[in-house]
C-alpha cells in the first residue's frame, strides 16, 4: 500500500534547500530513502517525487539486469546470505555484484548488517573484511560504504578501505551515545539510518555528526505526505 501511494505522489525535483557534497557526490539535501523499500530498482524516481535528496536500492543479492533512469544520487546496497555460501565464496559473491552494479551506482553499500549477512563480519573478522574492501576498491571507482549495526562496529574499522559507513540504529540511543559512535568513525562519511520519524530525529543525527540521514519507517507507516512534510519542515 505504501509503495502504491508513493508512486502516485508526484512533485517537483528534490528540495535543493540544503545542498551537500558527500564522498564527492552532490546531494540536493541530505535526507534519503533507505534500502529495503525499492529492492529491485523499479521506483528510482521515488526519492525525487518525495522531495528527498537520494535513495538506496536493494539489498541486491543476485546479479539481475536493472533498467531505470536515474533522477538523483543512487546507492546500490548489496548483500550475501550466510546460509548459502562460505567466507571465501562470499568474497567472490560481493565482488561480482559490485562489478555488476557499480556502473549504475553513485555509491555502493556493502551490507553486513542484515541477519543473513552480518555473520560474515562476525566469522570473517578483521582479515576477511580488510580483504573484501581491498578487492572492491581495486575493482570499482565509485565510493564504497559499509553498512553495519551500531553495536557491531568493529574496533578496527579504521583499517578498512572505506569512503563511508551506513550506521544502522535499532533503538533510540542517547544523543551523547550517538555523538561518541560517530566521533569514533572519523574520518569516514556517515549515513545514519533507523528510527528516524521526526524533524528532531533528523536534526539530532546531523548535529551529532552524520553527513546524510535515511528514512524508511516514516514512509511505510505514515505515507508519502508525511515524508514531504518532514522535508519541508526541516528546510522551509
Amino acid at each position: 500500500m505504501a509503495r502504491k501511494r508513493a508512486q502516485r505522489f508526484e512533485c517537483d525535483d528534490p528540495l535543493a534547500v540544503f545542498p551537500k557534497t558527500v564522498m564527492g557526490i552532490d546531494f540536493a539535501n541530505p535526507l534519503g530513502l533507505a534500502a529495503g523499500f525499492d529492492k529491485l530498482g523499479t521506483m528510482t524516481a521515488l526519492a525525487r517525487n518525495l522531495g528527498l535528496g537520494f535513495m538506496e536500492v536493494g539489498s541486491l543479492m543476485q546479479e539481475k539486469p536493472l533498467s531505470f533512469s536515474k533522477s538523483g544520487p543512487l546507492g546500490m546496497n548489496i548483500a550475501a546470505d550466510v546460509d548459502c555460501m562460505s567466507l571465501d565464496e562470499s568474497l567472490v559473491h560481493y565482488t561480482k555484484l559490485a562489478a555488476s552494479y557499480a556502473a549504475q551506482a553513485d555509491f555502493l553499500v556493502i551490507n553486513l548488517s542484515s541477519p543473513r549477512s552480518r555473520p560474515f563480519l562476525q566469522k570473517g573478522g578483521r582479515g576477511w573484511t580488510i580483504d573484501l574492501f581491498q578487492q572492491l576498491h581495486a575493482l570499482v571507482s565509485c565510493p564504497i560504504c559499509l553498512k553495519v549495526r551500531c553495536e557491531q562496529i568493529p574496533d578496527w574499522i579504521g583499517d578498512l578501505s572505506l569512503n563511508g559507513v551506513v550506521v544502522a540504529h535499532i533503538a533510540q540511543e542517547d544523543v551523547q551515545d550517538i555523538k561518541h559512535i560517530y566521533a569514533d568513525l572519523c574520518p569516514f562519511k556517515i549515513v545514519s539510518v533507523g528510527g528516524v520519524m521526526t524533524q528532531r530525529d533528523v536534526e539530532m543525527r546531523l548535529s551529532s555528526g552524520a553527513d546524510l540521514v535515511e528514512i524508511f519507517s516514516l514512509l511505510v507507516l505514515k505515507g508519502p505526505k508525511a515524508v514531504r512534510e518532514l522535508v519541508q519542515g526541516l528546510w522551509p
